[in-house]
C-alpha cells in the first residue's frame, strides 16, 4: 500500500473510535490498554519470570534431591544461562515495542517496526526452542535414575508446549492486529 492509502485508512478509524463528538467521555475507556501496551506488558512479564526462574534453577545446586545427578553444576548453569538469555531477549523486545509511538510516527513506520519486532520474536524462538530441547535432554540424562522426575518432565513438557503455543498465538494475534489495515 502507498503512504497515502495508509494515512487514509488511519483517518477513517478515527470515526470508529469516537462516533459522537458531543459525547467524548462515553467512548473513552481509561482502564483499557492498547494492543501495543498489552504486547509490551506481556514481554515485560516474560522477562521478569525468566529472571525469577533462573534464580530458582540456581537453587538446584544446593538441593539434596539432585545430589546424585552427574554434572549437576553444568546442567544448573546451562539452565540458568538459558533462562537469563530468554529474559534478555524478552526485555529487548519489550524495549523495541515500547519505543513504538503511533502518535508521532507515520503509519508505515509503525507497521514496519511492528513487523521488525515480530521477525525478532520469531528469530528468538528459533534460538530458544532448540536450546530448551538440549536443556531438557541434559536434565533427563542427569535424572535418569528417578522415574518420577522423568514422568514429571514429560508432563511438564506437554503442558509447557500447550501453554507456549497459546502464548505464541496471542503474540502473533497482537502483531497481526497491529499490522493489518482493514
Amino acid at each position: 500500500m502507498t503512504e497515502r492509502k495508509l494515512k487514509e485508512a488511519w483517518r477513517t478509524t478515527a470515526g470508529h473510535l469516537n462516533p459522537d463528538p458531543s459525547d467524548v467521555y462515553a467512548t473513552v475507556n481509561l482502564n483499557g490498554k492498547t494492543t501495543l501496551e498489552r504486547l509490551a506488558a506481556r514481554y515485560r512479564r516474560f522477562s521478569i519470570v525468566g529472571v525469577i526462574a533462573a534464580v530458582m534453577v540456581l537453587q538446584w545446586s544446593v538441593n539434596s534431591v539432585f545430589d546424585f545427578m552427574p554434572h549437576r553444576t553444568f546442567i544448573v548453569c546451562f539452565g540458568a544461562v538459558y533462562l537469563l538469555l530468554a529474559s534478555l531477549m524478552d526485555h529487548r523486545l519489550y524495549l523495541d515495542v515500547k519505543a513504538i509511538d503511533p502518535a508521532t510516527m507515520s503509519v508505515n513506520d509503525v507497521i514496519m517496526r511492528c513487523l521488525h519486532c515480530r521477525k525478532r520474536h520469531l528469530q528468538c524462538m528459533a534460538v530458544l526452542i532448540p536450546l530448551a530441547i538440549v536443556y531438557l535432554g541434559l536434565l533427563g540424562y542427569g535424572m535418569a535414575r528417578d522415574p518420577y522426575f522423568l514422568s514429571g518432565m514429560v508432563l511438564g513438557a506437554i503442558v509447557g508446549l500447550a501453554i507456549g503455543v497459546r502464548q505464541l498465538m496471542n503474540f502473533m494475534s497482537d502483531y497481526r492486529s497491529l499490522t493489518s489495515i482493514d
